[in-house]
């Protein structure tokens, strides 16, 4: 049955003719996503091959010491992580008392404007203020809201000498001090260690580029003096 089916469809294509074809099977759509784990298991693999103590011959210089360079950039990395938390810790501790003392010697009074306000500025308005500080009356040219107008009472923030100051900041400020810091020394640990070791695998490969060439070289002009 086998080779009788063979040939007729051998002459149903000589004449011209295809033959017919089973109706195609309708499946479900399913998606296959494959794990190329073969792939980081291998690239694994290879990164212990390169390890600096490994005893293989056909290791070279250059390999051992991109080894080791990658180690310490490593251990830098993870050195730096106590090292950021120390000193974001510190930053914090500093921020925090330098806050506290705003608070303390801050004092929010009530002033008023004695002055029509000045356009200095697109949107900047100015004018002269009158505050009460220290038994004494105190006066100063600060910026306004827009909408200020004169005889309108304004809270104003006056430090210990019952001078114009800015407010005391939140307490959340020490926090993102703290925050900011430790990223920061441990984001530039990284960088700094991803740099050296880029560079240092960049100069040997460009090294030995120039190495395998001035060999390919010597072999080339060898085998033109044999012939």
């Amino acid at each position: 049955m086998t080779l009788v089916s063979s040939r007729s469809d051998t002459d149903r294509t000589m004449l011209g003719t295809k033959p017919t074809c089973p109706p195609r099977q309708e499946t479900d759509d399913v998606e296959c996503h494959a794990v190329p784990f073969h792939r980081w298991w291998s690239r694994q693999a290879r990164h212990w091959q390169l390890r600096p103590w490994n005893q293989n011959q056909l290791m070279r210089r250059s390999d051992r010491i991109e080894g080791v360079t990658l180690i310490l950039a490593v251990l830098a990395a993870l050195f730096s992580v106590p090292v950021a938390g120390a000193l974001g810790t510190a930053a914090y501790s500093a921020e925090a008392a330098s806050i506290r003392i705003e608070h303390t010697s801050r004092t929010n009074v009530d002033a008023v404007i004695i002055a029509e306000p000045e356009q200095i500025l697109g949107d900047i308005r100015q004018a002269s203020l009158r505050w009460q500080a220290h038994d004494r009356a105190r006066d100063a040219i600060v910026p306004v809201p827009p909408s200020a107008e004169k005889g309108d009472h304004l809270s104003l923030w006056v430090d210990a000498d019952g001078a114009p100051s800015d407010a005391p900041r939140s307490s959340d400020a020490a926090a993102m001090t703290g925050v900011a810091v430790a990223v920061i020394v441990f984001a530039v640990t990284l960088v700094g260690g991803f740099c050296v070791v880029e560079c240092t695998r960049r100069w040997f490969q460009r090294r030995n580029g120039i190495r395998w060439e001035t060999e390919w070289r010597q072999i080339d002009s060898c085998g033109r003096e044999d012939r």
